[in-house]
């Protein structure tokens, strides 16, 4: 707004200018000298005010410049904060990303262990079921091949401690396999809970 109100006026400046130099030429081709140094001075006057107002221009002119210079820097400025800024967004959220998915992958993972856990106890189970079944199968069929009469004797006497030995090894085979198996049940569960407190902390 200002430079267009010093652009008018100095128009204005200037059209004043040559109607006093088209007064003067007049004035000099007519040999009239009355007015002539009033008129000098106006016109000096008016060239005078024109050069201030020229330089008034060419300082707007250069501020105006500086002016867009300085917005065109922070411009560059807030779009670099603004790469800066979504960037650090894009790395947050890869970050919950990456904390949910791994919150995720305990609890399947805690998940797992029970099923595997519990497979584990069913087939064991099974199996000391399955081998205390065929024991006494075993048991029962050896009496039965066995006849009274011979039993009475001391080889069949003898056979039958052997009988009771191998059954009394078989026995303490089998309690120490079902010790292990609770012994590796409560590690497994001591897993569990570490994996809980780990998942809960997280």
């Amino acid at each position: 707004m200002k430079r267009r109100a010093l652009l008018e006026g100095s128009r204005r400046s200037i059209n004043g200018i040559e109607r006093r130099v088209r007064i003067l030429m007049k004035l000099v081709r007519n040999g009239m000298s009355t007015g002539l140094d009033g008129l000098f001075r106006e016109t000096a006057d008016y060239i005078l005010a024109l050069e201030m107002r020229v330089k008034v221009m060419q300082i707007m002119v250069k501020t105006e410049k500086q002016e867009k210079r300085d917005v065109g820097r922070l411009m560059k400025e807030k779009d670099h904060n603004l790469e800066i800024l979504k960037q650090e967004m894009v790395e947050k959220i890869k970050e919950q990303d990456v904390s949910r998915l791994m919150k995720e992958r305990d609890h399947i993972d805690l998940e797992n262990l029970k099923q595997e856990m519990e497979i584990t106890k069913k087939s064991h189970e099974q199996r000391c079921l399955q081998f205390e079944t065929h024991t006494w199968e075993v048991q029962a069929e050896k009496i039965k091949e066995q006849d009274v009469s011979r039993l009475m004797k001391e080889k069949n006497h003898i056979d039958l401690e052997n009988l009771k030995q191998e059954m009394e090894i078989t026995k303490k085979s089998h309690e120490q396999r079902c010790l292990q198996f609770e012994t590796h049940t409560r590690e497994v569960q001591v897993r569990l809970e570490e994996k809980k407190k780990e998942w809960i902390e997280a």
